[in-house]
């Protein structure tokens, strides 16, 4: 075999190894974005009996209607919450999440169209001719976290963004996860009118009980793998009252690959250079200033590479410890000894360069003079 065909067939089978790298990532990151817009399943915290399903012991209204071709006899009196996470800052460990709200049952306007289902991952399905009509029959106050939310009667249950904490440590960037627990509950005023006053006058009264929600979670985000593993309800009574909800983010892997290649690249380039200017030295050889513009460049470079991180903190975390602090130092002295070496020879070289020429002078006297 010649040594022309060799090298070809070398270059064929990295190219085909590269090839089947690069398709494999791009596979996985996609099949994983796929992942991040299924919805959390919606369940009981405290039953897995598979009898035990929608609507749960969730209230009823008085109404019937079908969805899907399924006849529900009473429609639940549910609120259904569509939760996903937009947003998330690691720096100030605070998480951004959006909330779409819809009514059913007695809890809408319309409650005798709100008619409301289970989907594939738990969620609620909504009638066509519902879609969109999200005005409540009562007066509603749902509470995330710590955040309350009220909608008043008739009015439409506007979209809501808030903003939740998180605990955990950025100092392990790229490594490092985040989690929060928080609680979702609703309580309703419901006014009932009856003929209890004097002769027989109407009368309202108002009381206030806790709403059914129904939950589900997603997190469509890019660089981070947020999921929840637990959505559930946590009422006595498994009424769906008070909703459990537990959120766990981390950076993605192809965020952590990313920043460990560009590491281990910036060690590769701070070696390779301090290596150059040791060996520069060894060999007694003049630098030429080119060298040196390149190691100086270098000290501008690193930061830029370190900074192109995907979400980096500010500079002071392990890896920039264990990796751009000692980068930036052997770059750094690699500079500095490629100008002393310069310096040193120009100056040696300037020195031999040096004409001494000797010239006679009358009556036999000699003088050097420097030139």
């Amino acid at each position: 075999m010649s040594r022309r065909l060799r090298l070809w067939l070398c270059s064929l089978l990295g190219l085909s190894i590269l090839a089947t790298c690069v398709i494999t990532v791009g596979l996985v990151n996609r099949a994983s974005g796929r992942r991040k817009l299924q919805q959390t399943d919606f369940i009981l915290c405290n039953s897995n009996s598979p009898s035990f399903a929608f609507p749960y012991n969730i209230p009823l209204s008085s109404e019937a209607g079908t969805v899907n071709g399924t006849l529900f006899d009473r429609v639940p009196n549910v609120i259904q919450i569509d939760l996903s996470v937009t947003s998330v800052n690691p720096e100030q460990s605070t998480f951004g999440i959006h909330l779409e709200f819809t009514p059913a049952g007695d809890l809408s306007e319309e409650g005798e169209r709100g008619l409301v289902g289970l989907g594939d991952f738990g969620g609620l399905i909504v009638a066509d001719d519902v879609v969109g009509a999200r005005r409540l029959g009562r007066d509603v106050n749902v509470t995330i976290g710590t955040t309350t939310l009220r909608f008043a009667r008739l009015a439409s249950m506007q979209p809501a963004d808030l903003e939740l904490s998180m605990s955990g440590d950025i100092n392990n960037y790229p490594f490092d996860s985040f989690s929060k627990v928080f609680t979702l509950t609703a309580t309703q005023r419901i006014v009932t009118d009856s003929p209890t006053g004097p002769n027989g006058a109407i009368v309202s009264t108002e009381t206030f009980a806790p709403a059914s929600l129904l939950v589900s979670a997603n997190a469509p985000l890019l660089s981070y793998s947020i999921s929840f593993p637990t959505v559930c309800d946590l009422s006595p009574s498994a009424d769906a009252t008070l909703i459990l909800a537990s959120a766990s983010i981390k950076r993605a892997t192809t965020t952590k690959l990313f920043v460990v290649v560009l590491t281990i690249f910036m060690w590769v380039l701070s070696l390779l250079a301090f290596i150059l200017a040791v060996n520069v030295w060894w060999t007694n050889r003049q630098v030429e200033p080119p060298t040196i513009a390149v190691t100086v460049s270098m000290m501008f470079a690193l930061p830029s590479i370190r900074n192109s991180q995907p979400h980096a903190p500010p500079i002071g975390s392990t890896l920039d410890v264990v990796g751009f602090f000692w980068n930036m130092v052997l770059v750094a002295l690699a500079a500095a000894l490629l100008l002393a070496n310069y310096i040193y020879h120009h100056t040696r070289k300037s020195r031999t360069n040096q004409v001494v020429d000797i010239h006679r002078w009358p009556h036999g006297k000699a003088g050097d003079i420097l030139t």
